[in-house]
């Protein structure tokens, strides 16, 4: 190579070759070989480096692959026939519906990858836009979106592209218009609680009797007696029975912020 063709090579492959196992099929081989084919013309390298770089990211069955074709592989054209013969050949249509129906977005899946691998694979299949269209919807995560866009008329695949973006940049918008509008409300509710907590720490409950005291031995169970011996009643203030025989309508216990202080409630 001249010194002018190795100015021409770019060092740094990693970004726009991939390694190639020889496991994945024949679409997956047939974009290996077209990514080194652009790659190559892209950068304008010589037909000696671009078959020195596909041997480079060979490995796995692949490699042992070109290992059993030294004889016939001599250079970048011998090279990407054997190749083709090898691992590009077409699938089986039943293979290949399959995996078109394998396809499906998932929750995490972003819509717009999910949208393009669908539609190469109804390519593969030969189908018209329409049934693609009814794939592409059977598909998707969102049953909102698949219904949408079944409902609308879209010329070809880029206008129901570009519907299928739209729809969820709307959908995405109004989500997080919501969660925003929950969180308020979660941190106002929260708020109130706060307030609601210190204020019921600062009453504290006391009783509208101002006739609780302790009894005669100092247990504050037992009720207060006058010289004879009669229970007082706390309810009426009158001797002779308690409060729970009381005949006079039962006064009702407050709050009261102060303890010292005793309110009547009648």
């Amino acid at each position: 190579m001249t010194s002018e063709e190795v100015k021409n090579v770019n060092v740094n492959l990693s970004k726009s070759i991939e390694n190639f196992n020889g496991e994945q099929g024949p679409s997956a081989s047939e974009h290996c070989i077209k990514q080194l084919e652009n790659t190559a013309t892209l950068r304008s390298w010589p037909d000696a480096f671009t078959y020195e770089t596909a041997r480079t990211y060979l490995f796995g069955a692949a490699k042992f692959w070109l290992a059993s074709k030294q004889i016939k592989v001599k250079d970048w054209h011998t090279f990407k026939r054997a190749f083709n013969k090898t691992f590009i050949f077409k699938r089986s249509n039943r293979v290949a519906w399959k995996s078109m129906e394998a396809c499906v977005q998932t929750n995490k899946d972003n819509v717009s990858a999910y949208f393009m691998e669908k539609i190469a694979l109804c390519k593969n299949l030969e189908m018209d836009f329409e049934e693609a269209k009814e794939q592409v919807a059977i598909g998707l995560w969102s049953k909102e979106l698949s219904t949408y866009i079944i409902s609308q008329s879209h010329e070809d695949e880029d206008n129901l592209f570009q519907d299928i973006i739209t729809y969820a940049r709307i959908d995405r918008a109004r989500k997080e218009r919501i969660t925003q509008e929950k969180g308020k409300k979660i941190e106002q509710s929260n708020d109130n609680r706060k307030r609601e907590v210190k204020v019921t720490e600062k009453m504290e409950p006391c009783l509208s009797y101002p006739q609780l005291r302790l009894g005669t031995n100092g247990d504050p169970r037992l009720p207060v007696k006058n010289e004879k011996g009669d229970y007082k009643c706390y309810n009426c203030n009158e001797f002779g029975h308690i409060a729970k025989k009381c005949g006079v309508e039962k006064r009702r216990p407050r709050y009261c912020e102060n303890q010292e202080v005793w309110n009547e409630v009648t």
